[in-house]
């Protein structure tokens, strides 16, 4: 038996909708540059990402080292006779 209208037209859309997927995947594909340019760009933020976690971790430790080192040195401050002990 035949189609209803309303069938039809379901299926045309559901066709439509297919097709565009389709067509949006292989223009995807067929765009080199842009995927090339996409791919530099997130080694690019991957790179710069790691850098300054390097950057924060080297900051961070020279911190901590001079403020220990400021602390051993009032320390050592501290035994030291003062000048009216001497």
């Amino acid at each position: 038996m035949g189609q209803t209208p309303d069938e039809i037209r379901r299926e045309i859309e559901e066709t439509r909708e297919s097709m565009s997927d389709t067509v949006e995947a292989i223009g995807y594909r067929a765009d080199v540059p842009g995927r090339a340019k996409e791919k530099v760009s997130g080694v690019k933020d991957r790179v710069a990402g790691a850098i300054t976690g390097a950057k924060e971790r080297v900051t961070g430790a020279g911190q901590s080292a001079t403020s220990t080192l400021a602390d051993k040195a009032s320390s050592v401050g501290d035994a030291a006779p003062s000048r009216d002990q001497v």
